[in-house]
């Protein structure tokens, strides 16, 4: 993925419109509502597995002296079209295996592949007629390595997805995104009409069952131009769409990247993709690896609001998928081989925020997952119980009881397991989604109702008066509730470092009592502080770096 995207994708939550975020001329069109039976498999899928994998793995993020580089190594040093596209000449990776890669994915837990058919550098990873700067006609390997894929996937039982760049071209004169050779020089319709348009072509003939169709770097493609494309895939009703196509064209799935919303998005399928590591294609001196505990927790929190994670791995020049990435994928998958029914095929949270963790649901069924351990756990809301057991050991049954508005559970001394630990709990009825106590108030900011700040509408951000560093949001309740988190959506993206400060306070006896404070990472932050009860309250926001922004603030109970 890429830095371009960075500052194009924006981090809209709940949004029921594309979150590409480039500029749109015209008003977005809506997609028909997807066919019930395309979306169900990947609503009940919740895991993927995204490969970023091209001849930029013969620099393996080394070039001169930069070492941090990836599948975008071509732009950020601004190699000439003549010196990169020689790789493909060096590209073998005789240790692919795509039945191996494919049992890797099966046996972690996931349920679908999407492979990248070609990247920004333009270079197609699949036997490509168009354009003969492809594997089969321009690599000493010779073989298609999507095709192959596709196979295994489709003799494993996985569904399979290809990833195309569309706009963005460095290879192929008249594309987007290359602006320091000469050689690219060109028309952007000609190069739509006679190598984007006729590759997606060739992909969905040659993969006429393929699943998903994953776009990327819509940038100021125009509707007209964005349609192109939309019309030729919804030729196969079968297909998932992404949001990515550009042009104010919807798709049937919001993909923010690497990072998780604050809330989801409610009423859309939405896959947040993310990276092991920092990078997404291979590079040896990225050794910042997620642990797989971090990313088990990563998976819960997704699905326990409605998402999938497409987790991406960048096997190296060889075909040769890192270890880490390999032990990751295998810890995960024996934690989803004990903990599987709560997360497949289950529904988001009904509550906006566990202390202890998170929650999924299934019919009747109510999964507690548990990441920070402890004796008693409870939940806001009455639940009638039938009976509560650990998934990872059924014949332990858990006590449990009612008091007020709470039920609790009394857990054993030790956790099953490190990072997450999963909780059934069977009731008599389905548990209903508890609401926000914020949605819909007066908050004010310097005595001013901004009505952007709780109205759920994910599309319009309110920014302070040019040059403000400061601000303070304040929220009346009707009445005194426990608190005990805020959540803010901000505008920006992790990449973007912007660091905007909060503290949240609470009228108590008279005074702004501080319960907490915090920085976002620029899509928001989840601050939970010790519970209060009370009626008033203000966040503080300060932002060295910017004009305050905000999308949403939320108080959850």
């Amino acid at each position: 993925m890429s830095y371009q995207m960075k500052r194009i994708f924006l981090a809209a939550l709940l949004a029921l419109v594309s979150l590409t975020g480039f500029s749109q001329k015209k008003a977005p069109a809506e997609a028909p509502e997807a066919a019930p039976d395309k979306m169900d498999w990947f609503r009940k899928a919740k895991f993927g597995m995204f490969i970023h994998w091209g001849i930029y793995t013969e620099l393996a993020g080394i070039y001169g002296d930069k070492t941090d580089g990836g599948e975008w190594m071509m732009h950020s040093k601004k190699i000439p079209i003549a010196e990169y596209s020689a790789l493909a000449s060096q590209f073998n990776p005789v240790r692919f295996d795509a039945d191996d890669w494919v049992r890797l994915a099966r046996e972690a837990g996931q349920r679908y592949l999407v492979v990248t058919a070609k990247h920004h550098d333009g270079f197609a990873m699949y036997h490509s007629k168009v354009s003969p700067y492809n594997i089969v006609d321009a690599t000493p390997y010779g073989k298609d390595v999507v095709a192959e894929l596709h196979r295994a996937c489709r003799e494993q039982g996985l569904r399979f997805g290809f990833y195309y760049s569309h706009v963005q071209d460095w290879y192929h004169p008249g594309a987007g995104g290359c602006d320091w050779d000469p050689a690219h020089d060109g028309d952007f319709e000609t190069y739509l009409n006679e190598i984007a348009l006729p590759q997606v072509d060739e992909l969905l003939e040659a993969l006429p069952d393929v699943d998903i169709v994953w776009m990327d770097q819509g940038g100021d493609i125009t509707h007209e131009q964005a349609m192109r494309f939309y019309e030729r895939v919804r030729a196969h009703p079968q297909i998932i769409l992404n949001n990515r196509i550009g042009g104010g064209v919807t798709g049937d799935v919001i993909t923010p990247e690497q990072f998780i919303p604050a809330t989801g998005y409610q009423g859309r399928p939405w896959e947040t993709c993310m990276t092991m590591n920092r990078h997404w294609a291979y590079c040896a001196y990225d050794d910042n690896w997620k642990s797989a505990d971090e990313l088990i927790t990563k998976l819960v929190e997704i699905v326990s609001k409605g998402g999938n994670l497409l987790l991406n791995i960048g096997p190296d020049k060889y075909g040769t998928i890192p270890q880490v990435c390999r032990d990751n994928l295998q810890r995960i998958g024996a934690w989803m081989k004990v903990n599987g029914d709560a997360i497949y095929g289950t529904q988001a949270s009904p509550f906006p925020f566990l202390p202890f963790g998170y929650a999924t649901r299934k019919g009747n069924t109510l999964y507690l997952h548990i990441k920070d351990w402890s004796r008693r756990i409870s939940v806001p809301y009455g639940l009638r119980v039938r009976k509560a057991y650990l998934l990872a050991d059924p014949s332990v049954r858990i006590r449990h009881g009612r008091k007020g508005h709470q039920t609790w559970f009394e857990l054993p001394p030790f956790a099953p397991h490190p990072a997450v630990s999963v909780l059934a709990v069977e009731c008599e009825e389905n548990v209903p989604t508890q609401a926000v106590p914020t949605t819909g108030l007066a908050m004010k900011v310097d005595g001013r109702v901004v009505p952007e700040l709780s109205d759920e509408d994910y599309k319009s951000t309110w920014t302070a008066a040019a040059g403000s560093r400061e601000a303070a949001v304040e929220i009346e309740l009707p009445e005194a509730l426990g608190i005990q988190c805020l959540a803010t959506v901000e505008p920006w993206q992790i990449w973007d470092n912007i660091r905007q400060h909060y503290r949240v306070e609470a009228w108590i006896g008279g005074v702004w009592q501080t319960l907490a404070e915090g920085d976002g990472d620029g899509t928001g932050i989840t601050l939970p502080f010790t519970p209060v009860t009370a009626r008033r309250f203000r966040v503080r926001v300060t932002n060295p770096d910017a004009a305050i922004s905000l999308r949403q603030v939320m108080l959850f109970q």
